[in-house]
């Protein structure tokens, strides 16, 4: 009676310890799917960009806030690249300079994208946009030009995700209103196209192109021209 006795009560103890973690296992995936469905029902939270502009001024951010005459001359260099009279690329490079001078300057990244845009640069001006929105939150023009370089991009989705994001801080700008309606009523991306793409980009092997660029002494006339077809593609 004894081992029976013993074995039984291993067999209950193990029973209860399964179940236990079986209740613990559905209660933390009814936790995930509780959260997955609340921020389904608020969208405007997915939507929510981080806000890293306080990292430029504590001692963790590599480097030292700006002096305040460095602001000031950061200053004058935005106020001359404003000249419509100064060609692109000194206007570019005045804010440059000034970015150097004072790296959490937000007005310096918005005119830098916004001139970036203008240009059809859109790579450039979405670095200098999401730069801008990553310092203030709550800059809207930021977000204008954030949204302006993934349409430029084809991006529409995302473009839509930052105008809302404009708009829950200035509702009644029209552009962004505009803009907002625009990259909603893009069509969605085509899977198939997209499939069609992915396809065609293994194929040409672009993985071992990149780690062959990546070597400095394989980047030379002889080795663009063995690779013309493939950099032309």
């Amino acid at each position: 009676q004894q081992p029976q006795l013993i074995f039984s009560r291993i067999v209950g103890l193990s029973t209860t310890l399964w179940f236990c973690c079986k209740v613990g296992s559905w209660a933390k995936n009814l936790s995930r799917l509780g959260s997955l469905i609340f921020r389904l029902l608020r969208p405007g939270r997915l939507w929510r960009y981080p806000d890293y502009g306080h990292l430029l001024m504590v001692p963790l951010y590599p480097g030292n806030p700006p002096s305040l005459e460095a602001t000031k001359d950061a200053q004058k260099l935005l106020d001359e690249a404003k000249n419509d009279s100064l060609e692109v690329e000194q206007s570019m490079t005045l804010l440059g300079e000034a970015i150097l001078l004072n790296p959490p300057g937000v007005e310096v990244y918005l005119l830098r994208a916004q001139k970036f845009n203008s240009q059809g640069m859109h790579i450039s001006a979405l670095d200098d946009a999401e730069m801008c929105v990553s310092i203030d939150s709550k800059c809207v023009e930021g977000w204008l030009e954030k949204g302006k370089a993934e349409m430029g991009l084809g991006r529409a989705m995302d473009a839509a995700q930052s105008f809302h994001q404009g708009l829950q801080l200035a509702p009644e700008h029209q552009d962004l209103k505009d803009r907002f309606t625009a990259a909603r009523a893009e069509p969605s991306p085509n899977i198939l196209h997209q499939f069609k793409d992915l396809v065609f980009a293994a194929r040409l092997g672009l993985e071992t192109l990149f780690r062959t660029l990546e070597d400095p002494h394989k980047t030379n006339d002889a080795f663009v021209e063995s690779n013309m077809v493939v950099l032309d593609a």
